[in-house]
């Protein structure tokens, strides 16, 4: 059998990023997927987030500060933004957050529907962590 022409392979992996849905959130590959703001893996569900860019980049976050973090030092790029709270992913302007709950890089902010905070004040929070120097 003969191999594909390179330029085929190329037009096909362009049609096929062409087709992906970035109004909608996307699942990361658990375990896999390095957080874009601290590196880590995203593993836990629990915590985290995800964003599209102007330039329809997904970038995945294992914490709902890290994602914080990187909308308080992109936010001319964001596009739209994500948390994974309870069963599924909610836009994190609607998103309610409790604080004091242990998260992986000690934000300490954890998605729920009862919590007290909103994504404006995790905002607020991780923008005041980083500019003491916290990752």
């Amino acid at each position: 059998m003969k191999a594909l022409p390179r330029w085929l392979l190329v037009l096909a992996l362009l049609l096929s990023a062409a087709c992906e849905d970035f109004s909608r959130p996307a699942e990361p590959v658990w375990d896999k997927q390095p957080c874009a703001h601290c590196r880590m893996l995203v593993s836990d569900p629990r915590y985290a987030g995800q964003l599209v860019n102007r330039n329809h980049e997904r970038l995945y976050f294992d914490d709902p500060g890290c994602l914080a973090a990187y909308v308080h030092s992109h936010a001319a790029e964001l596009e739209r933004a994500w948390v994974h709270a309870g069963s599924g992913w909610v836009p994190a302007e609607r998103a309610r957050f409790s604080a004091g709950q242990p998260s992986p890089m000690g934000y300490d902010f954890l998605p729920d529907p009862n919590g007290e905070h909103d994504f404006a004040a995790v905002t607020r929070a991780a923008a005041t962590r980083h500019d003491r120097g916290a990752p």
